[in-house]
This record gives structure tokens, C-alpha cells and sequence, in this order.
């Protein structure tokens, strides 16, 4: 999972909350079952990343947290992007 956005000096926050209830975001990078987020950052444009060497069947709840940005009024249009069967 991959999350991206367009506006520099901005801080966009990946929340991942996995079928077995761990919740990976930036400070808890490593989760027991194996997932993590690569990387937390901070002033823009992405990309923070979710991966996991063997993915738990089941729901998987995705969140975005607009963290902050250095430009008072910017607007910021995120993705995310799904990978599977890498």
C-alpha cells in the first residue's frame, strides 16, 4: 500500500489498522504479524509506504491523518495505491 500526495512542505500520515487489530502508523513502524511502514515523511509529496511479507486474510482499515503544511491554505489531493501479487 502506497501512499502519495502533490504538495511539498506537507505532512500526510498512513494509518493502517490490520485484521488482527495492529494499528501501523508512524510511531509504531513494525507491527507483530510481520507488517510495517517503510518510511514516516514528514515535508511532502510521499511516498510512505505499507508492506507485509504475508498478508492476513480479512478487513483492513486505511487511514489518512493531514498531519500539517508549511503553506496555510494549500489544498492537497493524496492516493493510495493497492499492490498486490508483487
Amino acid at each position: 500500500m502506497l501512499l502519495s500526495w502533490d504538495t511539498d512542505g506537507t505532512d500526510l500520515d498512513l494509518h493502517v489498522v490490520t485484521p488482527d487489530g495492529g494499528h501501523c502508523f508512524y510511531a509504531n513502524r513494525v507491527l507483530a504479524n510481520g507488517g510495517a511502514l517503510d518510511v514516516d515523511v514528514t515535508s511532502g509529496y510521499g511516498p510512505e509506504i505499507f508492506g507485509t511479507p504475508a498478508p492476513l486474510p480479512g478487513t483492513y482499515l486505511v487511514f489518512l491523518n493531514y498531519y500539517g503544511s508549511g503553506s496555510e491554505g494549500d489544498i492537497t489531493v493524496a492516493q493510495v495505491t493497492i499492490i498486490t501479487n508483487e
